[in-house]
């Protein structure tokens, strides 16, 4: 199952042991600091000091600090353990071969101040490994601030955590090496009471993860909240197979609970991590954009997706999509422009003010000569924390078709959401955990869409804000195709009952042979359709960062650098597209690296490509490219920009602007 930032601590200082004193003159004060590999502190973890056969105990600050006092001069010992100590009880604690974590420093004595620090960027090599593999420490405490972030939201709903510490079982040798996972009690078996806890194999524990932290700790805090919730049992029909999805599963029970999942995990991402675009949802490296309508029999029938999609729809607002503030600080140094084949890049050099940064997604207004706006577009910064100067960073976007500009600026974006309903989430949860089911299965609560459409309609229905005829909440279940197709399809007919996805069955031919609708290998997290799975091969530049611009109709793109796997494969994610209109949506693949020209490698129609990966069981995409050195571009095929002072957000930015052309990618099917 699948898919910070913490509480701040509830003490500062506090420690277990003699009274408090001021240190004599053969004793020491004894403290630090700890910090993740990010250098963020860790905040309300438990640290003791071991001394004389005795174990102190204190919790670090909302500075990540710690401190003890009043300690003589003999050997000591510091340990940092894995345990939620902001909270009495313990909301959790991470495991390794069922021992708590515990990090522990040299044994040492002195007078004075003793200082030990955890920097889990550049941890001290007098620190003993221990029973806990040294490799694994940065890791670790990744997870642990994720967990207590992830938690975190769920004081915010008042939800009893219990008395008992989740167990969460890290580098955990019982499962499959990338996998992760929440276990509990069945709703349809109330009865086989058993302890919950998290199970993350060994390659999902590590930073290197392609789902973390949204598809990982987010998502299965999410599954332990709802359980906690409904009274220590989770939402499961008997004959459901886990993530099996719109084609396999005889209910929507599956896709109700892995649906809430996602949409815990974008929750903690909008209210507790306060991330600019908590609606983009990562697996698998990929980013799913949540804001768009996904439906059931999309992305290989994949339901909870449409579910998370819908909640996530229920709860937000136009104000969820306003200006992105991590664009402040940013001045474009250079922009230039590049056309191949009618298809039109703009990209250049962007510096941060704030030195070293991340990844961020920019905004682009389009002027002709007459100073009007002629288009927008969406683009990706990326900054390479290694290079000479880390804040300095190269930009690149997709420019519209038939769209000429004399000068480019960046902007804020608008405030769009596509649907007229705006619940606030402590509303919608408590719609949720009030619910009483009738279903068997349930054990007396929510469990499936089916309830869940009875719970909003109940709740929040009678309002047609947009004056379409449809009750707004129908509207929005029915937009994510969350209704008994009883025809297969695809639109919402007069009569066909909504939150009720039943459906006819079909065949499609797989990979060249009559298959009914393909069942899915059960598996505890989400995984998206094998066929999405594409290779790419980048011959002048193999190190490129490789760039997904997904455009729908009435939406703003989704631009985003996947991950790689060590094969050099990422997943390739199509947007959804109306029934009705399949040329409304597009994708493509942009590469970029330092002195090489930017490429578009490929390009696709998402509404041929959705149904043609429907054909297919594996991965059949294969791309490559041969990124030009920027001194290799002759200057016969490029726009000419005007040199121009913008105003944007961030401050005024000059635009030395340069002509460069478009380097060809080539497809291969395979």
């Amino acid at each position: 199952m699948r898919l910070p930032l913490v509480t701040a601590a509830l003490c500062v200082g506090l420690w277990v042991g003699a009274p408090m004193a001021s240190a004599d003159a053969s004793g020491c004060e004894v403290k630090g600091v700890v910090h993740d590999a990010d250098g963020h502190s860790v905040v309300g973890i438990e640290v003791t000091l071991s001394q004389d056969g005795s174990v102190r105990r204190t919790t670090t600050d909302g500075a990540g600090r710690y401190r003890f006092v009043a300690t003589n001069a003999g050997p000591m010992q510091v340990a940092l353990v894995l345990v939620d100590g902001a909270h009495e009880p313990p909301w959790f604690q991470l495991d390794y071969e069922n021992r708590t974590i515990e990090i522990q420093t040299d044994s040492f004595s002195g007078e004075g101040t003793c200082e030990r620090n955890f920097d889990f960027a550049a941890p001290d090599d007098r620190y003993p490994e221990g029973k806990f593999p040294r490799h694994w420490w940065a890791d670790a405490i990744t997870l642990y601030r994720g967990f207590a972030g992830a938690l975190s939201l769920s004081e915010d709903l008042g939800i009893d955590l219990g008395a008992t510490p989740l167990q969460i079982h890290t580098f955990y040798a019982s499962a499959s090496a990338d996998t992760t996972f929440w276990v509990g009690t069945p709703s349809y078996a109330p009865d086989s009471a058993r302890p919950p806890f998290v199970g993350l194999g060994v390659n999902a524990s590590t930073r290197a993860d392609l789902g973390w932290p949204s598809n990982r700790e987010d998502h299965e805090i999410g599954h332990h909240v709802l359980a906690q919730a409904f009274g220590g049992v989770h939402p499961r029909a008997r004959n459901d197979t886990n993530h099996g999805g719109y084609w396999v599963n005889p209910t929507s029970a599956d896709a109700w609970t892995e649906g809430f999942a996602s949409f815990y995990a974008v929750m903690v991402a909008k209210h507790v991590r306060k991330e600019a675009r908590p609606h983009w949802l990562t697996i698998q490296g990929a980013v799913v954009d949540l804001e768009l309508d996904y439906r059931p029999w999309d992305l290989g029938g994949l339901e909870e997706i449409a579910v998370a999609a819908l909640l996530l729809d229920l709860e937000d607002g136009p104000e969820d999509y306003a200006t992105d503030a991590s664009t402040l600080g940013l001045s474009i140094l250079e922009t230039n422009v590049s056309v191949h084949d009618g298809t039109s890049l703009v990209h250049g050099l962007v510096a941060a003010d704030s030195g070293a940064a991340h990844e961020r997604i920019v905004d682009l207004e389009l002027v002709d000569d007459a100073d009007a706006v002629v288009g927008r577009t969406r683009g990706i910064v990326v900054f390479d924390p290694g290079a000479a100067d880390p804040s300095r960073g190269r930009f690149t976007a997709l420019l519209p078709e038939g769209i000429v500009a004399q000068t480019v600026r960046l902007v804020s974006h608008p405030a769009v959401d596509d649907d007229p309903v705006h619940i606030e989430l402590k509303a919608l949860w408590q719609v949720i955990t009030e619910f009483e089911s009738s279903k068997d299965e349930g054990h007396g609560h929510l469990l499936d869409v089916d309830d869940l459409h009875t719970a909003l309609l109940g709740a929040f229905g009678g309002h047609d804000v947009d004056n379409d005829g449809v009750d707004d909440i129908d509207q929005v279940f029915i937009a994510h195709g969350l209704f008994a197709d009883n025809n297969a399809n695809g639109v919402h007919d007069q009569g066909e009952a909504v939150g009720q996805t039943g459906h006819p069955g079909s065949e499609l031919t797989v990979d060249g042979q009559a298959s009914p609708r393909p069942a899915l290998t059960p598996r505890f997290r989400a995984t998206l359709p094998a066929a999405l799975r594409t290779s790419i091969t980048l011959e002048s530049a193999p190190n490129a960062t490789v760039v997904v611009v997904a455009t729908a109709q009435g939406y703003a793109p989704v631009v985003y650098a996947p991950k790689l796997d060590p094969g050099g494969h990422f997943v390739l994610v199509p947007p959804p597209v109306p029934t009705n209109n399949k040329t409304s949506a597009s994708v493509a693949v942009l590469a970029l690296a330092p002195g090489k020209q930017p490429a578009v490698v490929a390009q696709f129609e998402a509404g041929a490509l959705l149904a043609e990966l429907q054909t297919h069981s594996a991965g059949y995409l294969s791309l490559t490219a041969n990124l030009k050195e920027v001194a290799q571009v002759g200057d016969a095929a490029a726009t000419d920009l005007r040199v121009v002072w913008g105003m944007f957000v961030g401050g005024t930015a000059t635009f030395v602007l340069g002509l460069l052309m478009l380097a060809a990618g080539v497809i291969r099917r395979r």
